[in-house]
């Protein structure tokens, strides 16, 4: 359940997971959001940053986020997490619609979506 997004060269917060097989992978926080009245967290491996260029897309993953104890959780229901990541990506194409732009970087003067 991983979703594609472009790389935007700016600085992150970053923390350290251990992942199911016992490596330790760091992330990057690229966005925080609530939906559902929950928090969730948009990350991706700050590995995908020194590997994607510019101009390369990679993958982005969703977790519950706690305000109050800075920590987060796997969504371990499907269901969730698609209806999470189907809310972040409308929030993001409103956000583009809103700066005037889209994903084929015409200026929202097409129906390329």
């Amino acid at each position: 359940m991983e979703h594609e997004h472009e790389l935007v060269e700016q600085e992150f917060e970053v923390f350290d997971m251990v992942m199911e097989d016992g490596t330790e992978v760091e992330f990057a926080i690229l966005d925080y959001f609530d939906t559902e009245d929950k928090g969730y967290v948009v990350v991706a491996p700050s590995a995908a940053f020194d590997e994607a260029s510019e101009d390369e897309e990679f993958d982005i993953f969703f977790y519950r986020y706690f305000a109050d104890t800075e920590e987060v959780e796997f969504i371990e229901d499907e269901a969730e997490y698609e209806r999470v990541a189907a809310f972040y990506d409308a929030l993001c194409e409103e956000e583009e619609k809103e700066e005037g732009s889209c994903s084929c970087g015409c200026c929202g003067n097409c129906d390329c979506e």
